[in-house]
């Protein structure tokens, strides 16, 4: 279930404004924003997490999601979904930081995640190796938390030489849980139509996007061979003339 909030949360750029309630706000940047690459390799997407100086403090324990149900209950009226504005939750199965990232406006991919010229995978790991989505965390006002966003694979081999450039990217906090109404009147939760217990609802809060003024970029170059290269070529020739021309005396002769 944990997977989803890759899926769920690629074109979530714009779930819903800010309200009074909404205090929470980072903003990402790019490590290593701009570089040159050969046409074969594969580019690793590196960020850094800035809670804005007004945010409040974010703190996450995985151990007690039910934590911010206040918060989640002020910020569901405000949602453009019309069926998650009309509900409130009673519990919060679990909740963590996904990612998304705007199908539109890069040139790395063609269709979203996908390529040609690249694919694109999200790995949203911290640096040590902790998953983001599982990762309990505790910061405050200006502090920062870099991540491995994702990854650009060539999709179709060696990449046109050229500059790429990717998308509006961010981070949101996704929570899953349930209202009154998924429960029984044994307070069991109900059961779907093929007898399985109900999946959680699932309420996204846009938590930071890339600034206005970033932009990440790898510029393509074609691939140059290496000296040897340049020698088993020039050996390769001098083998064909050198076969040319003992094909020729025998002629002669």
């Amino acid at each position: 279930m944990k997977t989803m909030h890759y899926l769920a949360a690629i074109a979530i750029s714009s779930l819903f404004s800010l309200t009074s309630h909404a205090e929470l706000k980072g903003t990402l940047y790019y490590l290593e924003p701009h570089d040159t690459i050969s046409s074969t390799d594969s580019v690793v997407v590196n960020m850094r997490l800035t809670l804005n100086d007004d945010s409040d403090t974010l703190n996450i324990n995985g151990a007690d999601p039910n934590a911010w149900l206040d918060f989640v209950n002020a910020q569901l009226p405000h949602h453009w979904d019309q069926e998650l504005a009309s509900i409130q939750f009673v519990n919060i199965d679990y909740m963590g930081i996904g990612a998304w990232r705007a199908c539109g406006g890069g040139s790395f991919t063609t269709h979203c995640d996908d390529g040609p010229p690249y694919d694109f995978s999200f790995t949203t790991r911290t640096l040590a190796g902790d998953h983001l989505f599982d990762l309990d965390l505790t910061l405050a006002p200006s502090e920062s938390l870099d991540f491995t966003f994702g990854l650009l694979t060539p999709s179709h081999g060696p990449v046109a030489a050229g500059t790429y450039e990717s998308p509006r990217e961010g981070l949101a906090l996704q929570f899953y849980g349930y209202t009154a109404d998924d429960y029984d009147e044994y307070g069991n939760l109900r059961l779907d139509d093929d007898g399985w217990v109900i999946a959680p609802r699932m309420f996204s809060y846009d938590l930071a996007t890339t600034c206005h003024d970033c932009t990440f970029t790898r510029t393509v170059v074609a691939a140059v061979p290496e000296p040897s290269s340049y020698a088993l070529m020039g050996l390769g020739m001098g083998m064909l003339a050198y076969s040319g021309r003992r094909r020729k005396a025998k002629a002669i002769q």
